[in-house]
């Protein structure tokens, strides 16, 4: 089973691509159709939301673990935890617009002669669409399968670039050096008092937010492809952290993130 941060990163660079496939199938067509130009919105949105992400991770998160040498300093402490319930209301939010954007492929996949014309001019955003509207399985609530990340698979060509395993393995193993220190010099830290009252009542908020929003989505019989291999360099980093630092406990199809601290 993949974890499903993975699942959430690897759209990327296939969000990238619809994007600019939506803009240009809207001034070719000159489509009107409201609900299908949201859905250039929520991709954009995605996108944007996923960056800041990463930028937490890079520039905040990490430069700090950087600077631990050896027990960490009170401020270094509250630093990472600002730092982590940053990054769980991203996280949250990447996946209700993931939701929102599954909702509006079912919606636009109910209209059959729309439907026919896009199958007709462009295949790649028909069966994006397609394949997202099968996921929603209630208002609200999604399920991740193999099914879903066949479609990757299928059009992995026209969508990544040429993959190096090499670099990703060595990027990989450099990183999990800072799951090292996060495991060795941090979490003993943590509880001793040196957590701020308002910091840690944040943290507590937001991993509440992470897990209400989690609850909507399933995973199940994800097993076709290592899933890291197609997630974007520069956010490599920190799904790395979030799949091996920050513990993730399975409850039937769903998953829950339990307490860093």
């Amino acid at each position: 089973m993949e974890s499903p941060f993975s699942v959430f990163s690897v759209v990327l660079d296939l969000f990238k691509s619809l994007s600019d496939e939506v803009k240009k199938y809207q001034r070719a067509k000159q489509v009107r159709e409201s609900l299908f130009n949201v859905l250039g919105d929520k991709i954009r949105t995605y996108l944007v939301v996923f960056e800041e992400l990463a930028i937490i991770a890079n520039k905040k998160f990490l430069s700090t673990l950087e600077l631990i040498k050896d027990a960490p300093t009170s401020f270094q402490i509250n630093t990472l935890v600002d730092c982590i319930s940053d990054m769980q209301l991203k996280y949250a939010k990447i996946i209700q617009v993931f939701i929102n954007l599954a909702e509006d492929c079912r919606q636009v996949s109910l209209n059959q002669a729309f439907m026919e014309r896009l199958k007709e001019s462009n295949a790649l955003l028909y069966d994006f669409v397609n394949i997202m509207a099968r996921t929603v399985t209630g208002k609200g609530h999604i399920v991740i399968d193999d099914e879903f990340l066949g479609f990757f698979k299928l059009y992995k060509g026209e969508i990544y670039k040429k993959i190096d395993v090499g670099n990703v393995d060595e990027a990989v193993e450099k990183l999990e050096g800072f799951v090292k220190i996060i495991e060795n010099k941090i979490k003993p830290y943590i509880g001793k008092a040196l957590i701020k009252r308002k910091a840690l009542r944040r943290f507590n908020e937001s991993l509440q937010e992470l897990n209400k929003v989690s609850k909507r989505v399933k995973t199940q019989k994800i097993t076709i492809i290592n899933l890291r291999y197609f997630v974007p360099s520069n956010l490599l980093p920190l799904v790395v952290l979030i799949e091996e630092a920050f513990p993730v406990q399975r409850e039937k199809d769903s998953f829950r993130f339990q307490r860093f601290t």
